[in-house]
């Protein structure tokens, strides 16, 4: 199910924001003296306030603070708390060194206290009634970064959460479920990444590329299939003119089943053991009945084909809710305008800083189906531009899309994907 997967990805909100990671091996030619790395390992302590709209799930705030070098090495601490439509804290650990320059080890945990996201139980681009879920989850991730060399990097890890349904309402009213039985959704995650980069700036690239192949493991839910899914994203980068770099993205994900559960309509049904027709406000019983068919319709379909990485929000299709789109396959490509404001127009502060203000322009197109061979037969787009402001050590992005369903605005941190 979504929850999981969205906790997965999104609930290390740390890690996901810019904040520092387990440094990449320097060559031999950049090696120093020792005498000039005392400033170079020196710790240092930042607070950074934290500001997120998300479409689909609305405001949240907070304040996120830390240290670099803890210990004059590579080890940097990060800690996090949010307010808001997600009320959440976190913490995450970097840059642990097992061989230095070579091996690191990263730790994060999230809990989200309380959190209201917006969902419809569709598969691939199809339309369902919206529900807003009230829910409470936890997440502790371990990864290691193996770094061969510069330029390659291996992040191996597992990962454990657990998310809990408190409440559906719909249309502001609290849909009755007629103490519908939906388990907590336990999932654990064995997965692994490799990245190649070869770009002439990891935090503002302006030429080169980087590919990324990833294979997530994920088992344990109770009511839900064990499944392997693969995903690939390729990002290249060109300059164009001065101030100005064409940036393209490319992202696939696949999902197989692997131990299938509750796969047909009537199985999930029974499990539920809800039922609607005992309620005797008749408008209630028929949001209950319309809630089991919208959610038998997707889980079966989920427990049958799997779930590949959603589209939606700040994942490609930036004018839809957060995870808008769901099915087995999911294919993206994203075409973005750089233009460095501050440097062409000399912006007191960010000019000759390290700091700057971009002005992107671009267009997102998306693929979500159940069947591969129907996965082209219909798109999604989105149309929008975006200010982004880079500062030490995160960027600040406030977009707005347009697309076939809507537009909206919405201010993340972090890089764009």
């Amino acid at each position: 199910m979504r929850y999981a997967k969205l906790l997965f990805i999104g609930v290390f909100f740390v890690s996901s924001a810019g904040y520092p990671q387990a440094p990449a091996p320097k060559s031999d030619e950049a090696t120093q003296p020792e005498s000039a790395e005392t400033t170079e390992n020196a710790r240092s302590f930042f607070v950074f306030p934290l500001a997120v709209s998300l479409l689909g799930v609305g405001s949240f705030y907070g304040l996120t603070a830390g240290v670099n070098k803890l210990t004059g090495t590579d080890i940097d601490i990060t800690l996090a708390k949010t307010f808001g439509r997600i009320d959440a804290h976190g913490g995450l650990i970097t840059g642990i060194p097992v061989v230095p320059s070579k091996l690191y080890i990263d730790v994060s945990y999230g809990r989200i206290n309380e959190g209201f996201f917006e969902t419809e139980y569709a598969r691939g681009i199809e339309k369902a009634d919206v529900y807003v879920e009230k829910i409470e989850a936890y997440g502790l991730r371990f990864e290691l970064k193996y770094y061969p060399f510069e330029w390659w990097t291996i992040r191996p890890g597992f990962a454990q959460t657990e998310a809990e349904i408190n409440e559906y309402t719909y249309n502001g009213n609290e849909v009755d479920l007629n103490d519908t039985d939906i388990a907590s959704i336990n999932t654990d995650y064995i997965f692994t990444e490799t990245d190649i980069t070869l770009l002439d700036n990891k935090e503002r690239p302006t030429k080169g590329a980087i590919a990324t192949l990833g294979a997530l493991y994920e088992s344990g839910r109770a009511e839900e299939s064990d499944q392997l899914t693969l995903s690939y994203k390729v990002s290249g980068y060109v300059p164009v003119a001065t101030s100005l770099v064409w940036a393209n993205t490319i992202f696939g994900s696949d999902a197989t089943v692997l131990n299938e559960k509750y796969g047909e309509p009537s199985d999930i049904r029974s499990k539920l053991g809800s039922n609607c027709s005992d309620i005797s406000n008749q408008s209630h019983r028929d949001r209950c009945e319309d809630w089991q068919d919208d959610y038998v319709h997707y889980q079966s379909a989920s427990n049958r084909n799997g779930s590949a990485y959603a589209l939606g929000g700040s994942r490609y299709l930036r004018s839809y809710r957060e995870g808008r789109f769901r099915g087995a396959h999911s294919r993206a490509f994203s075409s973005e305008l750089r233009w460095t404001l501050s440097e062409t127009l000399g912006i007191p502060y960010f000019t000759n800083s390290g700091r700057a203000i971009d002005l992107v322009p671009f267009w997102d197109v998306g693929f979500v189906n159940d069947f591969e061979s129907k996965l082209y037969d219909s798109a999604r787009n989105s149309f929008g531009a975006s200010l982004r402001a880079y500062f030490s050590p995160t960027v600040i992005r406030l977009a707005y899309a347009t697309g076939e369903e809507g537009d909206g605005i919405y201010l993340t941190a972090g890089a764009a994907w």
